[in-house]
């Protein structure tokens, strides 16, 4: 019984002894942490697996079940990612259709940007085959004009994607720059609107 008293009263001496300990010391100051920024959320999205666009870019016959209107809430940014074979634009169209008048206003409604994307190859090539190699700042800038209003204008979207994944020479790279800071009068925090360049 004596034993058993001594090692109750051992464990709440040291109970006590840990809360007078407590006690006793300087409170610390607690500071907040620098507030994290929220971060950007983008998808990309497959047109030619929207229920609007079947059989395009795809062997696959059966129908496409998905919607861009299942897409979740709380994704800032839509990359429209599509690639439209020739020949096969008339299979697109719906979708397309969908896209300015149901999908674009309905994904600005929560909050969200579209952007549609643009291969760097494709952009800088064609402008070469439109003005050659040395084109006027008016021809770069009637080419930028176009080519937003072709991807990303005439479909209520945003701003345009830049899919780079090339290793340009220092030719094509000068061009590309020209485009580019044409395109930022148009697109991009000078002109208020949405422009990415994916790396």
């Amino acid at each position: 019984m004596k034993k058993g008293f001594k090692i109750r009263w051992v464990s709440w001496l040291i109970i006590a002894s840990g809360i007078f300990l407590s006690l006793m010391m300087k409170p610390q100051s607690v500071s907040a942490s620098a507030e994290t920024p929220q971060k950007t959320f983008m998808v990309y999205y497959r047109a030619w697996r929207d229920q609007a666009m079947h059989g395009v870019n795809t062997t696959i016959l059966d129908p496409n079940p998905q919607s861009m209107l299942d897409l979740p809430y709380g994704i800032d940014i839509i990359n429209v990612f599509s690639y439209v074979p020739a020949g096969q634009e008339a299979k697109a169209q719906p979708f397309f259709d969908k896209l300015k008048t149901v999908y674009a206003p309905e994904m600005h409604r929560r909050g969200a940007k579209l952007v549609r994307a643009l291969d760097y190859g494709l952009m800088v090539d064609g402008l070469i085959q439109q003005y050659g190699k040395n084109p006027t700042a008016s021809e770069i800038d009637e080419y930028v004009q176009t080519l937003i209003y072709e991807l990303s204008g005439q479909w209520g979207l945003d701003g345009i994607d830049i899919d780079m994944e090339q290793y340009p020479d220092a030719e094509k790279v000068a061009l590309s720059d020209r485009i580019i800071q044409t395109m930022g009068q148009y697109l991009g925090p000078k002109a208020g609107k949405w422009h990415l360049i994916d790396l």
